[in-house]
């Protein structure tokens, strides 16, 4: 479409579905082009765009499925995080594809004024943050636990070990 990565992602969250039968054939897009251009164009292009690599990465889900344990211990279903799995359509194309029960995980156990961060988006980074609080004798969160592992979320990450007094972290495990 020749637009640049943040046009795109910001395209695919606002307009993006994993298949095709979640769009519209009549809606259109106005796209932001490299180079100062807009266009127009049918919704269903970005769908088209997206339904392959949403097939692409199920697929691989369900050989690492089949590699590490087979599907006869994975009857329970898979749990999927991260923002492709906000992405309308993406639980029930899993669910066809797999052939297992699909759920959103979202971060639990996070108390205080974070709702913010209870989005499935946060989910690996907020994993990492209790695991370390639990596993810590001294049940205290330090930045260099996490240098380098979550590369992207350093800012959210600063965020939380500033604000320790808003933040409370449950022991339930789920």
């Amino acid at each position: 479409l020749r637009i640049n990565v943040y046009e795109a992602e910001k395209l695919k969250k606002s307009s993006g579905a994993a298949f095709e039968g979640m769009v519209n054939g009549q809606d259109e897009v106005l796209i932001n082009q490299t180079g100062g251009n807009t266009k127009t164009i049918p919704a269903k292009y970005i769908t088209e765009i997206i339904q392959p690599r949403c097939e692409e990465m199920i697929e691989m889900i369900r050989k690492e499925i089949t590699a590490c344990c087979g599907y006869e211990h994975a009857t329970c279903g898979v749990v999927f995080t991260g923002g492709t799995s906000l992405l309308k359509g993406f639980d029930t194309m899993s669910e066809s594809l797999l052939g297992l029960p699909v759920r959103l995980g979202r971060p639990v156990n996070i108390l205080g004024h974070m709702a913010a961060v209870r989005n499935p988006v946060y989910s690996t980074g907020v994993g990492l943050v209790t695991n370390a609080y639990q596993s810590s004798p001294e049940r205290t969160l330090h930045y260099d636990v996490f240098a380098g592992a979550v590369e992207g979320m350093r800012g959210w990450i600063k965020g939380l070990l500033g604000n320790k007094n808003q933040i409370q972290l449950n022991n339930r495990k789920e």
